[in-house]
């Protein structure tokens, strides 16, 4: 403006731990409460988080014990080291928050046993597709699961839907379709690199919405796992729900 440089700068979630302490079990635990970081700047903004979380140093015992269990619980690769962690701490926002840990999971069954063990310890679970959302979604304090290494096949292609995994990416999910003279009209401009499980989440759209919609409009049914690792199947409702699962039954029954 008017002729002057403006200095970028970068935003930056960092965590301190409020006075008060508390002791559960063997270990200390203490109330985390993030801080947003103007670098070139002195001013800090604290936010509301209540939630109480374990000590995760990388050296602590909490944070040692979640790597063990996790690693003997799953087929799917677990990496909690220092790198990885850095690498995961960051995507497509102005956010840094580095994670326990990342979790590829193998199949359905692994991401299961993630949200159940992390649904019993108290610690947040953060889904990630490609990374390429703009509002920090795709980071957080807690296990990050990774869909793209292995989650990312194609189950099935019938004249009218495909049956994906979430971390399949949309242009390669058109390359496919094309033998079949078919295309996922959803168009990211990040359609290279975006997943459908991150567009779904997301509710995306594309330059060509208007005409096309939104993913909303072109998700037949969802299979979701549940906050306490119950695995669910969401559809348009037929009026019979007396197969469902009691989690399932228990939200329907709220939101009504």
């Amino acid at each position: 403006d008017g002729g002057r440089k403006v200095r970028p700068f970068m935003v930056e979630l960092a965590f301190a731990c409020s006075p008060n302490f508390c002791a559960v079990g063997n270990e200390r635990r203490f109330r985390i409460v993030p801080t947003i970081r103007l670098s070139k700047c002195d001013f800090f903004v604290s936010l509301p988080f209540p939630p109480i979380l374990p000590i995760f140093h990388p050296m602590s015992t909490a944070f040692k014990t979640v790597e063990s269990e996790l690693r003997s619980l799953l087929r799917g690769d677990c990496l909690f080291d220092s790198e990885t962690r850095e690498k995961y701490s960051v995507a497509s926002s102005w956010y840094k928050i580095q994670p326990i840990g990342v979790v590829f999971p193998k199949d359905e069954a692994d991401v299961q046993k993630v949200i159940h063990f992390c649904f019993r310890e108290n610690i947040p679970v953060i889904a990630r597709g490609a990374g390429t959302g703009l509002a920090g979604q795709a980071v957080g304090m807690g296990i990050v699961l990774d869909f793209t290494r292995h989650m990312n096949r194609i189950r099935g292609i019938s004249p009218s839907s495909v049956d994906v995994e979430p971390g399949i990416v949309l242009n390669d999910l058109n390359d496919r379709l094309v033998p079949y003279n078919r295309f996922f009209p959803i168009d990211p401009v990040s359609g290279s690199l975006c997943t459908i499980g991150g567009m779904t989440s997301t509710n995306a759209a594309g330059p060509h919405g208007v005409k096309y919609g939104s993913m909303k409009d072109y998700v037949e049914s969802l299979t979701v796992v549940l906050s306490n690792g119950d695995l669910v199947r969401i559809a348009a409702s037929s009026g019979n729900h007396k197969d469902e699962s009691p989690s399932l039954e228990n939200i329907r029954t709220r939101l009504e």
